[in-house]
């Protein structure tokens, strides 16, 4: 779940980086790790073999061997692709695509890795009548694995505002951790 949270942040700090300096090189920054970095923005090096950006639309596209990094996260697909509002408004995305063998690996602030792998990602962001909608969702092949176990759902969705998480034919695989007094073997939820 909290992967999901940071692809989000992620793609905000992406796109907010690019739109905010408007030049293509990369940084070698490293992202703080501490509680309090969680709502700062994170710096990122995104590499790829190919990208441009279009102004009508606002278009910044990423293709050919994609690889997004900072200090907790390693991001891979084939492109990636962010959409802006037109010019003179917010410039916070609008949305971003992650797509083609998207494989994130993650460190939660305990140190605990999650791994996630799916064919597409996508990134929603709007306000209307003063209210935000902050989606992400998952599609095609989605499992997310963890030390304890993994699970899977068509599509997987989680909305950044509410902090729910939905899915569809969600099915879950769980190895409860030996030396807490119970059985340690493994059992399934889902359909």
């Amino acid at each position: 779940m909290k992967n999901i949270l940071f692809l989000s942040i992620l793609l905000i700090a992406a796109t907010n980086a690019w739109s905010q300096t408007n030049v293509t090189s990369q940084t070698n920054a490293v992202a703080p790790t501490d509680a309090k970095s969680k709502t700062e923005k994170k710096d990122i090096d995104i590499r790829s073999q190919h990208f441009y950006f279009t102004e009508e639309p606002r278009q910044l596209v990423y293709y050919d061997h994609v690889v997004i990094t900072n200090s907790q996260l390693r991001l891979t697909c084939e492109r990636f692709t962010v959409n802006f509002p037109a010019q003179g408004a917010d410039n916070h995305p609008t949305n971003g695509i992650a797509e083609t063998n998207l494989d994130i690996v993650f460190v939660d602030e305990k140190g605990r890795t999650n791994h996630t792998v799916s064919d597409k990602g996508i990134y929603d962001y709007g306000v209307n009548n003063g209210q935000t909608n902050e989606m992400l969702t998952f599609t095609g092949h989605v499992t997310n694995y963890t030390a304890n176990g993994w699970m899977t759902a068509e599509p997987l969705r989680y909305d950044v505002i509410s902090g729910r998480i939905s899915g569809d034919g969600e099915e879950m695989h769980f190895t409860v951790p030996a030396g807490n007094g119970t059985n340690s073997s493994p059992f399934k939820f889902g359909s």
